[in-house]
């Protein structure tokens, strides 16, 4: 039992370990050669569906961060499980924002700006996750530290916030696409 108990510790410790290059998040993101079918992808389609996909991961992030600020203090292994947790959420989120980027030229305007709003927040939890996770095998048995709650509260800020803004540009997509299906059915014409 005891040993076991040893393997798990080390394991996690290992795993913790993982260089900062293992976050998708600060990787650049080269857009691919353009193709015959290009020409005819509807783009402004595929970043709205995207968009909607960063949301909902910054949504799971800001829910693991959220029970990790509260997280009882007695279980290094509980909270290494969520930081794990977290940082998956925060690699598959910057494979989505890497697609987002590639295509960046071929959106629409309110997408675009939802895209380079977007980058720095993700950026920002990146770098947080991996201060508590370097925190945590530094200081295995302080999980009481104020430093290590901050980066717990500090991902929960950041990826809430995220979230609601990602919420409000489809907000606002949803309801200038009303605004304008209206004004074609009425036939009212734009004057200047």
């Amino acid at each position: 039992m005891r040993l076991w108990k040893h393997i798990v510790t080390s394991s996690i410790g290992i795993a913790l370990l993982l260089p900062a290059g293992a976050f998708a998040a600060a990787a650049s993101c080269p857009a691919g050669e353009p193709t015959a079918e290009s020409s005819a992808w509807n783009f402004a389609g595929e970043a709205a569906g995207l968009l909607e996909k960063a949301q909902s991961g910054a949504d799971r992030i800001a829910n693991l961060a959220d029970r990790l600020r509260y997280l009882p203090t007695t279980t290094r292994l509980s909270h290494a499980t969520r930081l794990m947790n977290i940082r998956r959420e925060i690699n598959d989120l910057g494979k989505t924002m890497c697609r987002l980027q590639a295509i960046d030229q071929a959106v629409l305007p309110w997408q675009r700006q939802a895209i380079g709003r977007t980058l720095p927040d993700l950026k920002q939890m990146a770098a947080d996750t991996e201060k508590a996770i370097l925190f945590l095998n530094e200081h295995p048995g302080n999980l009481f530290n104020p430093e290590y709650r901050n980066y717990a509260s500090d991902l929960y800020e950041v990826s809430s916030g995220m979230s609601t803004m990602l919420h409000d540009f489809q907000e606002y997509a949803h309801a200038k696409g009303n605004i304008e299906r209206l004004e074609h059915s009425l036939e009212l014409t734009q004057t200047s």
